[in-house]
């Protein structure tokens, strides 16, 4: 693996070319590190419409082998869906970094036209893997492309800032922000708010008024419900909320700015958090005076916090508000609602909750959600029940953790659910995950000794053959 500050001072490049040293050609020696069935002649692959071969290249698992099949291909394929697809793949791995460059540059030599949206999702992920040096310098080489003439715009400068932020560079961030008059990029109320976003994160909160005050004073952009949220998110998580409470007012007196659900929401959970459950219920239910419409966000926060205390009664009275007002929960809720009721040893609850979420609810259920579940089974021995959440589990492509197969595999031989442990079994031999333990063995041997059940000695004899 390329360590990721070798690849940024490997390519240390000028604004004005993105890789002057390249040979865009070596790129056609560049071979696959395995065959695949997917690679065809490029006699095959020039009657395919765009449409198959961008299709073609996708079904590719390998990246590299991708590149390799698209360079061997027609000439006419070299297409913005087929190449802004590899280079999206290539960008979301370092160890493809040296590949994207040099197939960059390719692309330039060929005039290949190019959209903003492509170049703002290699900044993205090149962010995401720490290569901000390697992200400003595709940003600055946007406008070499074969792109839009107003590219780069305030889009893929919104990434950049986004990135630089994330990486805890929001003094260059501010840098690339002045420096966008010279760049013909007019910044917007996005370029702001994600430089304050930057300063708050780091307990900057002077900074953040600065910037506030240099976008409405120089820059002449008023601030919005986000601005106010950002500022609002802060103060809430350090244990200032009653200067939360003042600023909502404020953001509506003074500046006009409505307050939204997710402005509720974090003062609410603020409240939460001091013990302050009463005065967060009450502001839920002032937002109507406020013509603030309330949403799952918002009694999401109450129960969460209902649930906390162990409050279940407030729980109910909350769920019924929701019926009420003909609101359905959200997966967020029913997961707090199950989380709450595992933990209280509730697990048939627990279960007719979910049952509810997939039937009545219409929710997709996480993987999350079935393992808080099945886990919960387990820790009360109600080991059939957890079969057939597993069984639920299993039909929505989700998988448990190894140690709840285990302690199930071991449960159900106990209480003489041999069918059931056999089915466990071949469900694990599939996955290629039997490590069992030397407890689990034993429960299974016991179940053979005593049932002398043939079945579950064939899967067994099948598992150590």
């Amino acid at each position: 693996m390329i360590s990721r500050s070798r690849l940024i001072n490997r390519f240390k490049i000028k604004s004005k070319s993105l890789f002057p040293n390249s040979n865009p050609t070596n790129l056609h020696q560049t071979k696959p590190t395995k065959k695949t069935k997917n690679n065809s002649t490029t006699s095959n692959q020039s009657t395919k419409s765009p449409h198959s071969n961008l299709d073609h290249l996708k079904s590719i698992s390998n990246p590299i082998s991708a590149v390799h099949h698209l360079l061997s291909s027609s000439p006419s394929s070299l297409s913005y869906p087929s190449c802004s697809s590899l280079l999206y793949r290539l960008s979301k791995s370092s160890c493809f970094i040296p590949i994207l460059l040099s197939f960059l540059s390719f692309i330039h030599t060929k005039h290949v036209p190019l959209q903003e949206p492509l170049f703002s999702a290699l900044i993205q992920n090149l962010g995401r893997l720490g290569l901000i040096d390697l992200a400003i310098q595709v940003f600055r080489s946007i406008a070499h492309f074969n792109v839009p003439p107003n590219c780069p715009s305030k889009v893929s400068l919104n990434f950049l800032l986004n990135a630089l932020v994330d990486n805890g560079r929001v003094d260059r961030a501010r840098e690339v922000l002045d420096s966008c008059p010279k760049l013909d990029i007019r910044s917007n109320i996005v370029s702001y708010n994600i430089i304050i976003k930057g300063c708050c994160k780091n307990g900057d909160l002077v900074g953040a008024h600065k910037v506030l005050d240099e976008m409405v004073e120089r820059r002449n952009i008023r601030p919005s419900v986000v601005t106010f949220n950002i500022f609002i998110g802060y103060l809430c998580k350090n244990e200032n909320v009653d200067s939360a409470l003042r600023l909502k007012d404020e953001m509506v007196k003074k500046w006009r700015v409505p307050p939204n659900e997710i402005t509720y929401a974090m003062i609410m959970k603020g409240l939460c958090e001091e013990a302050r459950y009463n005065d967060a219920k009450k502001l839920m239910f002032d937002m109507e005076f406020q013509n603030c419409k309330t949403g799952l966000v918002n009694y999401g926060v109450l129960i969460n916090d209902c649930a906390k205390i162990g409050d279940f009664e407030g729980v109910k009275e909350l769920l019924s508000e929701m019926k009420k007002r003909k609101m359905k929960p959200d997966d967020v809720i029913y997961n707090v609602v199950i989380g709450y009721l595992c933990k209280q040893g509730k697990v048939f609850d627990a279960y007719k909750i979910l049952i509810e979420m997939q039937i009545k609810g219409g929710c997709e259920t996480s993987a999350a959600t079935f393992r808080v579940l099945v886990d919960g089974c387990c820790g009360v021995n109600e080991f059939e029940l957890g079969f057939r959440v597993l069984n639920v589990m299993l039909a929505s492509n989700h998988w448990p953790r190894l140690e709840t197969l285990v302690c199930l595999i071991k449960g159900l031989c106990v209480n003489g659910k041999l069918e059931e442990s056999c089915f466990v079994l071949k469900e694990m031999e599939k996955k290629g995950k039997v490590d069992l333990g030397l407890d689990a063995w034993m429960a299974l041997v016991n179940a053979i000794c005593v049932n002398n059940n043939k079945k579950l000695v064939n899967v067994l004899n099948e598992l150590i053959e």
